[in-house]
């Protein structure tokens, strides 16, 4: 639990970025450049929110979360909950991922020091 207000900014960018963020599909207007601003600010806020007030914070971070998925995404909740879903699933994928390497890269570490021993 005490982890939560450290994770929370990082939640927040998975879910407010690609929404607000300028995108390579379209072209640009000014209204795009206001949403990626107002994505920019928006987790800049809960950044310091939760950098100078981390206890305090991790309440009003994940009401403003669900706020937004609310608010901005809320035309269709099936999709949210299928885009939440994919965010979480690319999450553990690159989790395993990363696990993955750190075991192959101990096994080859000890089989290294094995060969060394073997050497002497």
């Amino acid at each position: 639990m005490e982890q939560l207000p450290g994770l929370l900014p990082g939640i927040a960018e998975l879910i407010v970025f690609p929404v607000t963020a300028l995108s390579d599909d379209t072209d640009p207007c000014a209204d795009s450049f206001v949403l990626d601003e107002v994505g920019v600010i928006s987790l800049m806020a809960i950044r310091e929110w939760a950098t100078h007030a981390p206890a305090a914070a991790a309440p009003g971070i994940a009401r403003t979360i669900a706020h937004f998925v609310g608010q901005v995404l809320a035309d269709a909740p099936t999709d949210v909950v299928r885009a939440l879903q994919a965010l979480r699933d690319e999450q553990v994928e690159r989790a395993r991922a990363v696990v993955e390497t750190v075991v192959a890269l101990h096994r080859a570490s000890a089989n290294l020091k094995t060969q060394v021993e073997g050497l002497a």
